[in-house]
């Protein structure tokens, strides 16, 4: 295993050999900044819903072998052979709709494959919901993880921070598991919609705290700990963008019009910045990632958007700032090892990677769990 802290492996440094002495090292850890981080943040990538919902990596085989002649056409402009990464092609799809937004045909070519791409996606998505066996197995995990994370951070008899912001869970996931999970466990979150009857999204809703108001006539109402702000940064299955407005409703069942479901973010006309609510979730991104004390903990992330990760890097220059990333270090994740080696001498960065066991992977989603319930057993 390997434990990068400080710009050296920790385990060399410190001559931990024995592998139950690495984890009880690695549990110890990770309850302690779980425990004690004033402001705390996930990032958890499509490796957390894999092999339930198959990477994005895979689905582009997919696409291409179904779309084939479609994409025969467009390959000598872009080389699939290099750039395997379908986020990167959706990207590069919304460049062209821009770029041919004044010669209809090309621009309705280049909008017909982005929304067949989607289409595919979603599919790969809806085919694992209604699959029953396959969709508890991997709600579980995600039941355990929130499960586990609250009783952590609720360990306030020996916790240094008596006051803890919210939870923030940033997800580039399209699927629905963390809001069922945290559903079934009760626990009380916000995805940035109010209402009721008609869901419409706003980031304002970030800004609201629940309050325990059990002694009402206190002089000073607590904040509620056990509460989570997830922000979906590459939108969801869910949201569907209104045809006469702006507004993004909730949809509450499979949106039959597939190029209305908001997942991916989209340019502008200028193709220069986002639209919405791809901007805001992204600018609230860097601005939990850039308070005081902040620490990001990454999960089944493979390092392929580089908005999020010029914003991780920007971050990096404070010193306050800790970043934790789960990932396989030594495996075939070009952009992985690319942003290890970028950042590996960085005194705040932390790499936790490697096998144990029966050659069972530490940064894998179910292996992050059983470390941090063995914390809870101590």
């Amino acid at each position: 295993m390997i434990w990068w802290k400080n710009a050296k492996n920790k385990f060399e440094a410190d001559k931990i050999g024995k592998e139950e002495e690495q984890l009880k090292a690695i549990n110890n850890y990770l309850c302690t900044v779980i425990k004690d981080s004033k402001n705390l943040s996930f990032l958890i990538g499509s490796g957390c819903s894999q092999p339930t919902i198959p990477l994005l990596s895979n689905i582009f085989k997919d696409i291409l072998e179904k779309f084939k002649e479609d994409f025969d056409l467009v390959k000598e402009s872009y080389n699939f052979e290099e750039n395997k990464n379908l986020e990167a092609f959706l990207n590069w799809l919304n460049s062209a709709i821009v770029f041919f937004r004044n010669n209809e045909e090309r621009k309705t070519f280049y909008k017909n494959l982005f929304d067949n791409c989607k289409q595919m996606i979603l599919d790969k998505i809806k085919e694992t919901f209604e699959n029953e066996n396959i969709y508890l197995e991997n709600l579980q995990l995600y039941i355990n993880f929130y499960n586990i994370l609250l009783k952590i951070r609720s360990l306030k008899e020996i916790s240094s921070i008596p006051y803890k912001n919210p939870i923030n869970i940033f997800t580039t996931n399209y699927d629905i598991f963390n809001e069922i999970a945290m559903e079934k466990t009760a626990i009380k979150y916000t995805t940035g919609f109010d209402g009721d009857i008609d869901r419409k999204f706003s980031i304002e809703n970030f800004r609201f705290r629940i309050v325990d108001d059990e002694n009402r006539f206190k002089e000073k109402w607590d904040p509620f700990n056990a509460y989570i702000k997830l922000f979906k940064i590459h939108g969801s299955i869910n949201w569907v963008q209104n045809d006469n407005s702006e507004d993004i409703n909730l949809s509450e069942s499979w949106s039959k019009n597939y190029s209305n479901v908001l997942i991916y973010p989209t340019l502008n006309k200028n193709n220069e910045t986002l639209l919405k609510p791809y901007a805001e979730l992204f600018r609230e991104f860097s601005i939990q990632l850039q308070k005081n004390n902040t620490t990001l903990v990454i999960m089944g992330y493979g390092f392929p958007d580089e908005h999020i990760n010029q914003i991780i890097l920007q971050a990096l220059s404070s010193n306050s700032f800790t970043l934790i990333v789960f990932a396989d270090i030594d495996g075939d994740e070009d952009p992985v090892k690319k942003f290890f080696d970028k950042t590996k001498n960085y005194n705040n960065v932390v790499f936790i990677g490697g096998k144990y066991e029966n050659n069972l992977l530490i940064n894998h989603f179910e292996n992050i769990i059983k470390t941090l319930e063995k914390n809870i057993g101590e």
